[in-house]
């Protein structure tokens, strides 16, 4: 395991805890044969009757990036405020860390991550970013950094793929197996310096895209 440079680390130290703008999301899913999708609105969770997608098994979990695989030069690094280690990579495109999960429903599992985003905006040019894949599905592009409306600060977001435009983004839910899959989060940009980069604390997953991300780890309000 490497550490975080001093400089990098006395920005995570900084941190402070953030709300979710738009936590909710859309609960609206259709599916496709590459085992992803985004939503409309004529479609449920489920494809019609309104209740989430094994609502009896959500399998409604986390899984912390401490406890990943990390490949350089993706490291870990404290953020004090969590009270966590987080990774991070100050090299662009480079650097990746792999968590697993284990559902015991099929159906259209949803993320959810506890990321850092030191520049808020809407700004898709200096958006904080990363790529995801789901069990070797091709990567969706996330630029977080458009969904938060303070600086330096954590953030419970649901995953979404971006529309390759601007800040559009629309909801993301992969299709799966009960059993256990591997998801994969790849850094996109390196930041100023490979300082002001993207961080990621967790992933939380669940077949219910209406669960409240934030029981795993609250945040307090913006100060």
């Amino acid at each position: 395991m490497t550490t975080i440079s001093a400089l990098a680390l006395t920005a995570l130290a900084m941190l402070g805890p953030g709300c979710t703008p738009n936590a909710d999301g859309e609960s609206a899913e259709t599916g496709n044969d590459d085992t992803t999708g985004t939503a409309t609105e004529a479609d449920t969770a489920d494809g019609s009757s309104g209740t989430p997608a094994c609502a009896a098994e959500p399998n409604t979990q986390v899984a912390w990036t401490r406890d990943g695989v990390l490949m350089e030069p993706m490291t870990l690094g404290d953020a004090d405020v969590l009270g966590i280690q987080v990774a991070r990579s100050g090299a662009d495109e480079m650097g990746t860390v792999t968590v697993e999960v284990t559902t015991t429903c099929e159906g259209p599992l949803y993320l959810w991550a506890l990321v850092w985003d030191e520049s808020a905006g809407d700004e898709p040019n200096n958006a904080d970013s990363l790529y995801l894949s789901v069990d070797g599905s091709e990567e969706t592009t996330w630029l977080y950094g458009c969904s938060t409306v303070a600086d330096y600060t954590w953030w419970w977001l649901p995953v979404q793929t971006w529309a390759g435009n601007g800040c559009t983004h629309t909801p993301l839910w992969y299709e799966v197996e009960a059993g256990t899959h591997s998801i994969v989060v790849r850094n996109r940009e390196g930041g100023v310096g490979g300082t002001d980069v993207a961080a990621i604390a967790g992933i939380v997953v669940s077949h219910d895209a209406g669960i409240d991300p934030s029981q795993f780890l609250p945040l307090g309000e913006e100060e």
